[in-house]
């Protein structure tokens, strides 16, 4: 629903609230309201404290949301980070290769996926460059043993990188193997 929309459908229910005030002042009289003051008070008072518990339970449930969704961003962002700089310990054609798509992953997501999330879509391309990363971290041939730990962690960061469920927010991709070893990605579904 648009602003306009939304706009326009709270005009009319409060004119419509308004309209129906001043026509009950109009044709019941003020003796016949005046006994009815007490009833409608504890009424009102009940309907006040119903809606603030509401709008209280709404707030909280929105606010949680808020917080993973910006915890999940922020664990993908330092996953992709930390292969970047693991990378940057690798020989210098393969460190280079991993950075290259690091980058690339990053502007993808930011660039195109962020906007296709607001239509709980999700970019190909983004999930393509992640199996590219990934593929080169595990093809990756590791001569000496402190490149074999730094590939590992690097792996591990890559594995953990990020999955999208039902709901579009991320979840870590570890959580969600499938039958063939890696998620399937239909629109934003794992």
């Amino acid at each position: 629903m648009s602003i306009s929309v939304g706009l326009l459908l709270l005009c009319l229910a409060m004119a419509v609230a308004v309209g129906g005030l001043i026509l009950v002042q109009r044709l019941v009289p003020i003796a016949l309201r005046r006994e009815h003051n007490d009833v409608a008070g504890f009424i009102y008072a009940v309907l006040g404290v119903t809606y603030a518990v509401l709008l209280g339970l709404m707030v909280v449930a929105v606010w949680e949301q808020w917080e993973v969704a910006k915890a999940t961003a922020d664990d993908e962002a330092s996953s992709l980070a930390e292969i970047f700089w693991i990378a940057d310990r690798l020989p210098e054609a393969d460190g280079y290769h991993i950075q290259e798509l690091c980058r690339a992953y990053a502007r993808e997501v930011v660039n195109e996926e962020w906007p296709l999330m607001e239509q709980e879509k999700s970019s190909p391309r983004a999930w393509d460059l992640l199996d590219e990363l990934r593929a080169s971290l595990q093809d990756f041939d590791h001569p000496r043993q402190e490149s074999r730990f730094s590939t590992s962690r690097a792996w591990s960061a890559c594995a953990t990188s990020r999955t999208t469920d039902e709901t579009g927010c991320s979840k870590p991709r570890k959580d969600c193997r499938s039958s063939s070893g890696w998620c399937s990605r239909p629109g934003v579904s794992s």
